[in-house]
């Protein structure tokens, strides 16, 4: 099966829900660098976009002890905007 769902596919999911803005340029090549690895376990593009968004703080934060919470904002943020924009729905019609 070809994985019709690339990296780049992955990242116009966040462009969608606008969560790109503010992420850095590494956090991006880091996005678009895991999606194969967490696409072949997930096989969810919508479940892939979410976990790779949710944990970058973990492996790109500041140090300062903040970086669980930030991924646990991030993961409420992505909910609410799935939600806000019926994206879940979408994937499951498509």
């Amino acid at each position: 099966m070809v994985n019709e769902y690339t990296a780049e596919k992955g990242l116009e999911i966040l462009e969608y829900l606008r969560l790109n803005e503010n992420l850095s340029e590494k956090e991006i090549q880091d996005y678009l660098s895991r999606w194969d690895f967490v696409f072949r376990r997930r096989m969810s593009p919508l479940e892939t976009a979410r976990e790779i968004y949710t944990n970058l703080p973990l492996t790109h934060g500041d140090g300062n002890g903040g970086a669980i919470d930030a991924a646990k904002k991030r993961a409420e943020e992505f909910d609410r905007k799935v939600k806000e924009a019926g994206l879940d729905f979408m994937l499951k019609t498509a």
